[in-house]
């Protein structure tokens, strides 16, 4: 059986409505890899950061279009969204007033992602 936590992800100050927490499993987190993984690609990174400005503006007055956040669709839930870029994603769980980053990924693996999320999402009572 896994054990799930989660940390304050202090790199986004949202001073609109949202806090943003990281998904440990079994003490390690698949977000905090993702970032290891992307940093030295400057295109890559320079897409991270233009993600983290868009999840420090969201709030529930100020809409985003589905270029940039959108709900997935084929997880069987509700509360399951996607900060995107064009070749990045962040998959977040979205729970007034927070959100919990589960993955990080490429729009390339996207149909894979998909999938790892809604196995994780099967044992995650957050």
């Amino acid at each position: 059986m896994s054990n799930y936590s989660v940390k304050e992800f202090d790199a986004i100050k949202n001073s609109c409505q949202y806090s943003y927490f990281l998904l440990y499993i079994n003490e390690r987190c698949q977000f905090e890899d993702f970032k290891k993984e992307i940093k030295s690609n400057a295109l890559y990174n320079k897409q991270y950061n233009q993600i983290l400005a868009t999840m420090e503006q969201i709030s529930d007055q100020h809409t985003l279009t589905a270029k940039k956040f959108r709900n997935i669709k084929g997880v069987g839930r509700k509360d399951i969204f996607e900060f995107k870029s064009k070749d990045l994603r962040i998959y977040v769980l979205k729970k007034n007033p927070n959100m919990y980053i589960i993955l990080g990924g490429y729009k390339a693996n996207q149909d894979n992602d998909i999938n790892l999320l809604k196995e994780r999402l099967k044992y995650i009572e957050i």
